[in-house]
C-alpha cells in the first residue's frame, strides 16, 4: 500500500480520536466583560477556583469577600438581572510574591458546550529569575456574560492550558 495513503488514513484515524476525546463544538457562544479585576482580592485559596455566581447573594458575598480589607469608601454591589446574567468569580489562589495577574479579552468568546462553559484567561505568572514585590498576591477577575443553564466551568489560560479544574 502506498505510505501516502497510510499517513492520511493515521492522520484521520487520530484526528478523529482527539476530536472526540478532547472536544466537541460549543453550542453557542457569548461575549463577556469584566466587572472587577484585581491582585488583592483578599482571597484565602491556595488552588485557582471558579466560581458560577448565578444569584445575587452570592454576588453579595463575592463582593463583601473583595472589600473586607479596603480602607476608605467601598464599592456598591451592583445588583444583576440573573435572568439575563451570569458571573464567573475566577481566584488564581493565593500567590507569594506579585508580578502574577488574571486578566480577561473580552474579544475573545466565551464557548458553551453541553456539559460545561469554557472561558480563556490571561494568566500571568512573573518568570523564575524576575524580581518580584514581597508580598502575598491573590489575584482574582468577575466577569459578566449571557445566563444559561451550566452546569460546570472550565477556564484555559492563553495557551490553552486548562487552569480550572486543574485535574480535568
Amino acid at each position: 500500500m502506498n505510505q501516502s495513503i497510510i499517513r492520511f488514513f493515521l492522520v484521520t484515524i487520530i484526528w478523529s480520536i482527539t476530536w472526540c476525546a478532547y472536544g466537541s463544538t460549543p453550542t453557542a457562544e457569548h461575549r463577556g466583560d469584566i466587572m472587577f479585576a484585581s491582585q488583592q482580592c483578599n482571597g484565602s485559596v491556595s488552588e485557582p477556583t471558579a466560581t458560577l455566581v448565578t444569584r445575587q447573594e452570592q454576588l453579595d458575598q463575592v463582593y463583601q469577600q473583595l472589600q473586607s480589607n479596603s480602607l476608605g469608601s467601598r464599592h456598591p454591589v451592583p445588583v444583576m438581572d440573573f435572568n439575563k446574567n451570569t458571573i464567573l468569580f475566577m481566584e488564581m489562589g493565593q500567590q507569594r510574591t506579585g508580578g502574577y495577574q488574571l486578566a480577561f479579552d473580552s474579544r475573545k468568546p466565551i464557548q458553551v458546550f453541553e456539559d460545561y462553559v469554557g472561558i480563556t484567561v490571561t494568566w500571568l505568572e512573573p518568570d523564575k529569575n524576575t524580581v518580584t514585590t514581597q508580598v502575598i498576591t491573590t489575584p482574582c477577575v468577575l466577569v459578566r456574560f449571557a445566563a444559561g443553564n451550566y452546569r460546570a466551568v472550565r477556564v484555559f489560560d492563553q495557551h490553552g492550558k486548562q487552569r480550572y479544574p486543574a485535574n480535568p
